[in-house]
């Protein structure tokens, strides 16, 4: 069997799109490779998350290596910075008889352990306005040491790889595009509309955004077009949000949002819930008219495989990786244009059909995520062939 750990460096509520594609790479390498690869997760002694639960004989290491600000966590930063390498971490894999390291930073030359790094996205390069310049030093430095230490580069989608190839054409030569996969639906079980509106007051219909609170997500336009609506009279559209609240880089961003909907009177019209259990997040997506998703920027949209999953129609900006995406019940819009957004909101308010199909048959969840663990596992033996030679 070979070993193979995948680093968990935050807690499941810090970052639920990271919980749940770490979930997904987990079944999909399960689904194709069971035989021939063992599974470990590597996690901190205090990082909360419920992947051993979901996954009851999932193996889990915990050290404190991976706690941010430890003692071994300070010592790994300055062995890295100073000499380019994780020699504490790399030594502890190798006791632990691990092969393999996947979607992680590099050890080190000569570590002994074959390593695949993932990288999210190229936000930094697409929108440096909403980031600081420290920060962009630090994604740089980060991604270029992947490139140039790493066995294999690993990005979502063919619009990262572009990107990849012009921000480092040095280093691995091995790099792939993994797409990854929503979480399974199952609809039965799932809170009424009823409960949903007695829970959260809610419209009977209603637009489901579910994305993070993060200002590239541009819940800003969805806010600026239904102020469009009510200033013309339209006014019976409501959005409802879920998602965290909290920005890193922008911490007041949710507060100023919030401010904008007060002064446009919009308090009834975007709705915001914030993290709710994942059996209401899925309700509110079946029950509600169609999902948004006006992101200025993704590396691979959750929100749009969870649309294409449920077989929801999906208004959706029209940016690289969202026409990649391409959900057969789409409906593209340019994400600077709040008319535009206004329009659609207003019409498929008013001429929605329940019986809406998609135009051409999309693969179930169980063949995508196929085609996602086959993905993966090629690029696995591509790495494994280049390093035994």
């Amino acid at each position: 069997m070979l070993r193979v750990a995948i680093p968990y460096i935050f807690n499941d509520e810090d970052w639920l799109g990271g919980r749940n594609y770490f979930a997904n790479l987990i079944r999909a390498i399960r689904l194709v490779a069971s035989d021939r690869i063992e599974l470990t997760l590597v996690t901190g002694r205090r990082i909360r998350t419920t992947l051993s639960d979901e996954f009851s004989d999932l193996k889990v290491l915990r050290t404190s290596l991976l706690d941010r600000k430890s003692p071994g966590w300070w010592l790994r930063t300055i062995d890295m910075r100073l000499l380019n390498r994780d020699l504490l971490l790399a030594t502890y894999l190798k006791k632990q008889r691990i092969d393999v390291l996947s979607h992680c930073m590099h050890l080190g030359p000569r570590s002994g352990i074959v390593t695949l790094s993932w990288l999210y996205d190229f936000q930094f390069l697409h929108l440096p306005e909403l980031w600081t310049k420290s920060q962009i030093k630090w994604a740089t430095q980060w991604y270029q040491a992947a490139c140039r230490n790493c066995d294999a580069v690993l990005v979502s989608s063919a619009s990262a790889l572009t990107d990849l190839n012009g921000f480092a054409p040095f280093g691995t030569k091995i790099r792939g595009v993994l797409h990854f996969v929503s979480n399974p639906i199952p609809l039965a079980g799932l809170p009424s509309l009823q409960e949903l509106q007695e829970l959260y007051d809610i419209q009977e219909r209603f637009f489901y955004l579910p994305n993070q609170f993060w200002q590239n997500k541009n819940h800003q336009l969805v806010v600026k077009a239904l102020a469009i609506l009510k200033s013309s009279g339209r006014n019976g559209v409501q959005v409802v949000c879920t998602g965290k609240t909290f920005d890193g880089r922008q911490p007041h961003f949710f507060e100023q949002l919030m401010q904008q909907v007060i002064a446009f009177g919009l308090a009834d019209h975007f709705k915001v819930l914030g993290i709710l259990p994942l059996a209401h997040a899925q309700a509110l997506m079946l029950h509600s008219l169609a999902v948004i998703n006006p992101s200025r920027f993704e590396g691979w949209s959750t929100s749009v495989e969870e649309a294409k999953t449920m077989g929801k129609p999906i208004l959706l900006s029209e940016i690289n990786v969202h026409v990649e995406q391409n959900p057969p019940l789409g409906v593209f819009f340019n994400p600077e244009d709040a008319i535009q957004l206004a329009d659609l909101l207003h019409s498929l308010h008013n001429d929605f059909h329940s019986d809406m199909q998609p135009t051409h048959a999309l693969p179930s969840y169980e063949e995508r995520l196929q085609s996602y663990g086959l993905a993966y596992v090629d690029l696995l033996d591509q790495v494994l062939d280049a390093s035994y030679r």
